[in-house]
C-alpha cells in the first residue's frame, strides 16, 4: 500500500496516528525497538497491540495483518521509506523499510496468515515467511542499493496471535 501524495500521507499521520495513538508510547516506540535491535520489545508492543486495540474480526486475511504493521511502522517515515509489495530479488516481499541514510539498517517484512484452528504452529509459520525472505533473495536490491545492515523479518499471524523470527544480515 503507498499513499499516493503528500497531503493525503500528512493527514493520515496527523489526523489518525497522532489522534489515535496520542499518549501512546508503545505506538512510537516500535519504531525505535527496530532501530535499536531490541527486536524481543517490538514483538511484545505488537502482542500488546493485537490484544487490545484491534478486533480479530478485523484480521480476516494476511493483507489486514500486512496493513496493520504498515500503519504502525508509517511512523518511522521521516527516516525511512516505507515500501509495500515492490520488486526485489526473485520476488516482492511485503514490506520494505529503507532508511534514508543507508548506513542505518533496512527492514525486510514477510507476513504470513495461519488458517489452523489453534495458534501452535505459528512459529513454524513465521520461519516459513523468514525462509521465503532468503528462499526469493529479497535482500539482493538492498545490497544493490548500498544498504549493508538488513534485517529480516518473518512475521506469523492468527486472529490476535503472533510469532515473529528475525534474521540480521
Amino acid at each position: 500500500m503507498k499513499i499516493p501524495n503528500e497531503e493525503l500521507f500528512d493527514f493520515f499521520r496527523i489526523r489518525f496516528l497522532y489522534r489515535t495513538y496520542r499518549g501512546h508510547y508503545r505506538f512510537y516506540g516500535l519504531g525505535e525497538h527496530l532501530i535499536n535491535g531490541n527486536y524481543e520489545k517490538f514483538i511484545l508492543e505488537i502482542r500488546e497491540l493485537l490484544k487490545n486495540a484491534i478486533s480479530f474480526r478485523d484480521l480476516k486475511e494476511e493483507n489486514s495483518y500486512h496493513l496493520f504493521v504498515i500503519g504502525l511502522v508509517s511512523i518511522m517515515s521521516e527516516n525511512y521509506l516505507v515500501k509495500s509489495n515492490v520488486e526485489s530479488g526473485d520476488g516482492i516481499p511485503d514490506l520494505v523499510l529503507k532508511p534514508k541514510n543507508k548506513t542505518k539498517k533496512a527492514f525486510i517484512f514477510q507476513f504470513k496468515y495461519s488458517r489452523a484452528k489453534d495458534s501452535k504452529n505459528l512459529k513454524r509459520t513465521a520461519r516459513s515467511a523468514l525462509k521465503q525472505i532468503n528462499d526469493r533473495n529479497y535482500s539482493e536490491g538492498l545490497k544493490y542499493e548500498g544498504y549493508k545492515e538488513i534485517v529480516k523479518i518473518g512475521m506469523g499471524f492468527r486472529k490476535k496471535d503472533v510469532e515473529v523470527v528475525v534474521e540480521e544480515e
